[in-house]
């Protein structure tokens, strides 16, 4: 085994060590990149969104399906609501059979009564799942993504209502 790892890293057993810790070095450099680089396109994705908004009710609401890993939601949400100021971000991430659903409200808007745990108790249902969380943010998982534009048209009815 040993021999055969320091044919594949082309080193000797003696330097055998010292070749795996610089892989290592490298690979979490890489990694570290790669995240800076994650961020950075997200902070871009979110100058973009945010012009997309509509005014709900009393609230601006940013609702979209976006081509991220549902990890990256909660950077998004948060990167766009910094660019509308005052609103309601829903964002979701679909794949082949599930999907990902995540809704940020506004510190403004919570003194309003506008909750992002009470909007996503609504619109987890539409996807056949179900999540929770803060008044400030909320997530939902579920297992049809085909149900997001449901979702979505239930976060607008509830905030016409209030």
């Amino acid at each position: 085994v040993v021999q055969a790892l320091c044919t594949q890293l082309k080193t000797s057993q003696a330097q055998l060590l010292e070749k795996f810790q610089a892989l290592l070095d490298e690979n979490k450099q890489l990694h570290s990149e790669i995240k800076a680089t994650r961020s950075l396109i997200i902070r871009q994705m979110a100058l973009s969104i945010a012009t997309e908004t509509e005014i709900v009710g009393k609230a601006r609401l940013l609702a979209k399906t976006v081509e991220i890993t549902p990890d990256e939601l909660s950077l998004l949400a948060e990167e766009a609501l910094k660019q509308i100021g005052s609103g309601v971000i829903a964002l979701a991430s679909a794949g082949q059979d599930k999907c990902q659903l995540l809704i940020a409200v506004s510190q403004d808007l919570i003194s309003q009564n506008i909750h992002a745990n009470h909007l996503i108790k609504e619109a987890s249902f539409c996807i056949g799942g179900g999540g929770g969380g803060k008044s400030a943010l909320a997530q939902a998982g579920g297992k049809n993504p085909a149900g997001l534009p449901q979702a979505f048209e239930k976060i607008r009815t509830h905030l016409k209502t209030i």
